[in-house]
């Protein structure tokens, strides 16, 4: 009989217990992916049949369909695309959300049993997916808001220059003062108003916002009943257009602004934000869309950045993202004031304050480099080609998460 000494110091058998931890061991590893190639497998189905049922609701083959259609028709092809019984995994319901205005929903999950990890303690493997669709409108209604910044350095140049004059200097500026040399704009005692012409920011916004209004009211649009309505404003609310349709009226309107004086955004949001609620406002059953332009930082006339005026703007357009359906804010940055340095500073003082004003104000997320609703135009050309982007946005049908 063996000592305990010797029973101790005895290796007889431990290879064959190592090999059973080995085997033991990668019994686990392969039945681990076993179990989660699986559940992936099933993650993927889902992914289809929302994709599928998430993209039919938001472009359904009928006319004038109502959250229940939408849901019913999504039902279908989420059927359709999910077996009764997958890999073992029975349907899982659909969950599915509509305002039926801006964006359809659909989402799953599913909770997997295992067969080989639950030794291991995990009996199920929970895996969801799904997909959010901009709604497809065949004959889209749309009401958009032009909130636009008509302060004087919208007479400006693009790069901050300002205007020669063509009259005599200095001159009445049509309020009894008499403007010194180096004042942007003057007039003439017969209130003859002299700018930057063709070359000036106000110019090529008329220009850019002619074009948005011409895709937006185009007659080739069967049965258009989108309509567009236009809020100037510089330190005090200047004009208003209401919700129109009449093409030919809004780019008349457009072609009448001028520019004078400071820059004070809430004047005009807060005159937007009523026009939305009045009786001719926005409509329950159309995407609400607001596009908001500056050139500068607010001041509200006194010269220096003002800070409780950004936040009582992004207050405003918070109110319009928070309505049912919510209103879709895109901001544009004019001018040069936002291009960034070499070193990724701003290249003027103030291209931070505008900056972070419009990215709190826009839809999306503020800190994302990538927020679509948010525009910098630098030149005449890329502001032309932002609104036409704007216009043809609120028009795509497209899987957006």
């Amino acid at each position: 009989m063996k000592t305990i000494k010797a029973l101790l110091s005895d290796n007889e058998g431990s290879t064959l217990i190592m090999v059973g931890v080995f085997m033991l061991t990668i019994f686990a590893i392969i039945g681990a992916g076993v179990d989660f190639g699986r559940a992936q497998l099933v993650k993927m189905k889902i992914q289809q049949a929302t994709d599928m049922a998430a993209l039919a609701a938001a472009n359904p083959p009928i006319a004038s369909p109502t959250i229940d259609d939408r849901q019913a028709i999504a039902n279908m092809y989420y059927n359709l695309n999910f077996p009764a019984v997958y890999l073992g995994v029975k349907r899982p319901p659909l969950n599915f959300e509509s305002n039926n205005v801006l964006n359809v929903s659909a989402n799953s999950s599913a909770n997997l049993d295992t067969n080989f990890i639950r030794i291991l303690g995990q009996n199920t493997v929970n895996v969801s997916s799904g997909s959010k669709v901009d709604i497809g409108i065949k004959n889209p209604r749309y009401d958009a808001m032009l909130v636009l910044d008509v302060s004087d350095s919208m007479d400006w140049k693009f790069n901050g220059d300002k205007c020669d004059y063509k009259g005599e200097s200095p001159c009445n500026n049509n309020d009894g003062n008499v403007d010194t040399v180096g004042k942007l704009f003057c007039y003439d005692r017969a209130s003859n108003y002299y700018s930057c012409g063709d070359s000036s920011r106000l110019t090529s916004l008329k220009e850019a916002a002619t074009s948005l209004t011409s895709i937006l009211l185009s007659p080739d649009i069967p049965d258009n009943t989108n309509r567009i309505a236009i809020v100037t404003w510089n330190d005090k609310f200047r004009q208003q257009l209401d919700f129109s349709n009449d093409k030919d009226g809004i780019i008349t309107f457009l072609n009448n602004m001028t520019a004078r004086y400071s820059t004070n955004s809430t004047t005009g949001l807060n005159k937007a934000w009523q026009l939305s609620k009045a009786a001719n406002g926005f409509r329950t059953d159309t995407v609400h869309a607001v596009v908001l332009l500056t050139d500068g930082e607010n001041n509200g006339g006194g010269g220096s950045h003002d800070q409780a005026i950004d936040n009582s703007s992004v207050a405003v357009c918070q109110q319009f993202k928070n309505l049912n359906p919510p209103t879709i804010v895109y901001t544009i940055a004019l001018g040069d004031a936002v291009n960034k340095n070499a070193s990724g500073g701003f290249v003027k003082p103030e291209g931070e304050f505008i900056d972070k004003f419009l990215r709190n104000c826009a839809s999306g997320t503020p800190d994302s480099n990538e927020n679509k609703y948010y525009f910098i135009a630098p030149t005449s050309s890329q502001l032309n080609e932002i609104f036409k982007t704007i216009a043809n946005n609120l028009q795509k049908l497209r899987i957006t998460d």
